[in-house]
């Protein structure tokens, strides 16, 4: 196709991607063979769901987004949205798309251990990522594919795994080499296929103001050229996708937001030896597998004697329910029987980053996230209060009129809030 990109954008698209990392390549979009939307799917509008990663709940104005400033005026903005508990990455990513709280689909942190086949998981694990057997419930990308409706999907987690056997119609392998001109092609082309082989969801993540926040901390003038950044672009691809004519709607969001921390005190968990149990650091939390039951409050008692009071300790049974982090919520059996919960501005690790997240969002403002929503199906000026970000899946099933038939935690309050 034709370039679209102008002479005065060359700037900003290098500075846009001027934090790839070296030795990844660029990837070319993966195509599940014989998939065509049936004939009543062809009728249905189209959505796109973007994430743009820790984009906090105020930096639409902190950082003067004039794009998404414009486009949350002339839509529906929430005042903010919750994340789930842990505000980590990959359990919001994937509650986002589930409907799931993360104990309830199994994904309870960035990282974490199967107490049954002790595999440990992790972010930069490409194995034990792509084990689907990690991931509960259904994505919304495999919801609309059962329902013969094609799906893409631009490095939104998890989407390149085989989730219930089933891959978007269009997908990318995860990596940050990507140029803007490229995502931008790839994203257009796909507008412009053929009604029959056309995707209806299309599904973007962005890193940038992710990668500033931890580096440079949320109020650095670093995280703010990020947001300009991805706010640039967004509206260079929003203008590109309105010339296809198209009625597209789109629902804007991110994970969790971002803290500044005291790097200078990183807290340091209580170590177990490997005959009594395993323990994960993932930074606001850490769970303990104690393999004798026996020992848990032994284990439990000590480790009250020696907090430093930098973090809270709990045993899965007595964490106050509000997390859902403990032994009722457990379906997936992947929390630990005793755990630490970092207090803000506390985190745990040996080296840690400016800027951190994982708190809870209700007692940490600063995890709260974004939300704006407009479109031709979408009202236009109305700000809404604060909502959970599991109900994103039933406000999107909505939007492309996909049946749901198994349970979910989200209730369908954003529907009436959000739509025409």
């Amino acid at each position: 196709m034709k370039k679209i990109v102008t002479a005065s954008l060359l700037t900003f698209f290098y500075l846009f991607f001027s934090f790839v990392a070296t030795g990844q390549k660029i990837e070319n979009v993966n195509i599940t063979p014989n998939r065509v939307n049936s004939p009543l799917q062809q009728q249905k509008p189209y959505l796109f769901i973007i994430s743009i990663d820790a984009f906090r709940y105020d930096y639409l104005d902190k950082y003067a987004a004039p794009f998404l400033q414009k486009m949350a005026s002339a839509g529906v903005r929430a005042k903010s949205m919750y994340p789930s508990f842990p505000s980590k990455t990959f359990p919001n990513h994937y509650t986002l798309v589930t409907g799931l709280l993360p104990a309830h689909h199994g994904l309870v942190g960035n990282k974490m251990l199967n107490r049954i086949t002790d595999a440990r998981y992790k972010m930069s694990d490409y194995e034990q990522v792509h084990d689907a057997s990690w991931y509960g419930g259904t994505p919304i990308w495999v919801l609309a594919e059962q329902q013969r409706m094609l799906t893409a999907n631009y490095f939104w987690p998890l989407t390149d795994v085989k989730i219930q056997g089933i891959l978007p119609s269009y997908y990318f392998h995860y990596t940050e080499a990507n140029t803007f001109q490229k995502r931008l092609d790839d994203i257009v082309d796909w507008m412009r296929l053929p009604d029959s082989t056309r995707p209806h969801l299309i599904m973007l993540y962005f890193p940038q103001v992710d990668h500033a926040g931890h580096r440079f901390g949320p109020d650095a003038p670093e995280t703010g050229a990020a947001v300009t950044q991805v706010d640039s672009f967004l509206h260079v691809m929003y203008d590109a996708i309105a010339a296809t004519g198209l009625p597209v709607n789109f629902m804007l969001m991110s994970d969790h937001g971002m803290k500044a921390v005291d790097v200078a005190h990183p807290l340091q968990a209580p170590e177990i030896d490997g005959s009594v149990g395993d323990m994960v650091v993932d930074g606001s939390t850490v769970n303990y597998y104690i393999k004798d039951d026996t020992k848990i409050d032994s284990i439990y008692t000590s480790f009250l004697m020696q907090n430093n009071n930098g973090y809270k300790i709990y045993t899965k049974m007595n964490i106050p329910l509000k997390y859902h982090y403990g032994q009722v919520d457990d379906w997936y059996s992947r929390l630990g029987d005793i755990i630490l919960l970092a207090k803000t501005p506390y985190f745990f690790g040996k080296k840690l980053s400016t800027g951190e997240h994982g708190f809870d969002p209700y007692e940490e403002p600063d995890m709260r996230a974004t939300f704006i929503a407009w479109g031709p199906a979408i009202r236009s000026g109305k700000k809404i209060n604060a909502f959970k970000n599991i109900e994103v899946y039933p406000l999107a099933a909505k939007l492309l009129g996909l049946q749901t038939h198994a349970p979910i935690d989200g209730k369908g309050i954003l529907i009436k809030k959000v739509l025409r």
